[in-house]
């Protein structure tokens, strides 16, 4: 199933980026993948490997955010603790970056973002990548019916939030229009894939393992 939404060119964002400018290759397609990462688990290669393929992205690039405002800092591993995790889970996946954008920029919320990268990245197509189980939390997001309009979404299923997520008040903020996944990027739209599976969950993993294993010093 399919519902997009239209594009709209971000506005100019009050944050002043302090990474320095990377040259740019005008026309890529590049999925973003947000989210704490707490930790990174085969869930979201699996899922980055999804999107690739159906939404024929260049790259999948992971930003881990330092914290995000709607979860607590309750058993949340220090941040470069799970940047480090992160990376080093994909270390033999070249076409997964895992970026510090967040934490580098001052960033919290996912539309602050992906307004900067847009902003920095001229040319480029950005695809917001993300599991029916974010699209039930969605209307909490910091400026939710913007973020939608701001970038393409790449939106997975994820087993038991389906039909829960059609049915959500989230579903409801990318309707009217149906298209393409390999066409995200370029004319504002929302795809729902229903072919992953993978039910790895990070709260799982913190409940059965020790994570975060020691304090992470610099």
């Amino acid at each position: 199933m399919v519902i997009p939404v239209r594009n709209h060119q971000a506005t100019h964002s009050p944050l002043m980026p302090i990474m320095p400018m990377m040259p740019r290759r005008h026309g890529r397609r590049i999925g973003v993948l947000g989210g704490s990462f707490n930790p990174a688990h085969a869930g979201h290669i699996a899922l980055s490997k999804l999107a690739k393929q159906h939404a024929k992205l260049d790259e999948v690039w992971w930003l881990v955010n330092p914290q995000n405002p709607l979860k607590t800092t309750t058993g949340m591993a220090h941040f470069h603790q799970r940047l480090a995790t992160a990376k080093e889970m994909t270390a033999t996946l070249p076409f997964i970056k895992v970026k510090a954008c967040e934490a580098q920029w001052g960033t919290r919320r996912s539309y602050d973002s992906v307004r900067l990268l847009r902003q920095r990245f001229k040319g480029t197509h950005f695809i917001w990548i993300m599991g029916t189980d974010n699209l039930v939390q969605l209307p909490q997001w910091y400026r939710a019916k913007d973020f939608v309009r701001l970038c393409d979404t790449f939106i997975a299923r994820r087993p038991g939030s389906f039909y829960q997520a059609l049915a959500s008040q989230g579903a409801h903020l990318y309707r009217h229009r149906r298209r393409q996944a390999a066409t995200l990027g370029k004319t504002g739209q929302f795809h729902i894939n229903c072919h992953f599976q993978d039910a790895t969950s990070a709260t799982a993993i913190r409940a059965t393992t020790n994570w975060p294993p020691c304090l992470f010093s610099a």
